[in-house]
């Protein structure tokens, strides 16, 4: 990954971290505002059904990703 690229993505990050921030403190000041945050997770994939055999690690038909939802 580019250098410029990589900095990009960290002051998003950082912008995002601060919005979510400030949306945790104005939910518990107001009730009426709901905060939901949510993520999915690529890397802890999960091919159903699961096997040891190599017959049928070629013909799994499902992937299984985390994806979490929560309120704050």
């Amino acid at each position: 990954m580019a250098k410029s690229v990589w900095k990009e993505h960290k002051t998003r990050e950082s912008e995002a971290m601060i919005e979510k921030s400030a949306d945790k403190s104005n939910a518990v000041k107001n009730h009426n505002f709901i905060v939901a945050t949510f993520d999915l997770q690529a890397l802890s994939l999960l091919y159903t059904p699961l096997a040891g055999d190599n017959q049928i690690y070629y013909k799994r038909k499902l992937a299984v990703y985390n994806f979490t939802v929560q309120e704050s």
